[in-house]
């Protein structure tokens, strides 16, 4: 399946075109581009969706009136554009804030 297709090289008078385009493959992953990107030709697209899967922990500050959690998500509907980032493939991920 073609997601993208890539110039390898670029004529002068083409310079203003991406080097990377998307075909319509790819349609369902992309995710709809903030205005600050456009004139930037920035394209966000899906990777997967991160689902919660428990709270490990919940720390709260001397005054109780903050709290940190450390938790556990996973990934599910994982998407072709999922190879950009590995650990996504890789399943779990626990995250755990350093502060309070």
């Amino acid at each position: 399946m073609v997601l993208v297709t890539v110039l390898k090289t670029q004529k002068l008078g083409d310079l203003s075109q991406p080097l990377v385009t998307f075909t319509p493959k790819a349609h369902p992953f992309l995710l709809p581009t903030p205005e600050k990107d456009k004139s930037s030709k920035i394209q966000r697209v899906k990777l997967a969706d991160e689902e919660l899967v428990e709270v490990n922990n919940i720390r709260t500050n001397e005054a109780h009136n903050k709290a940190v959690a450390d938790y556990t998500t996973t990934f599910k509907n994982v998407t072709p554009f999922a190879i950009l980032q590995m650990w996504i493939l890789k399943g779990r991920k626990l995250t755990k804030p350093t502060s309070v």
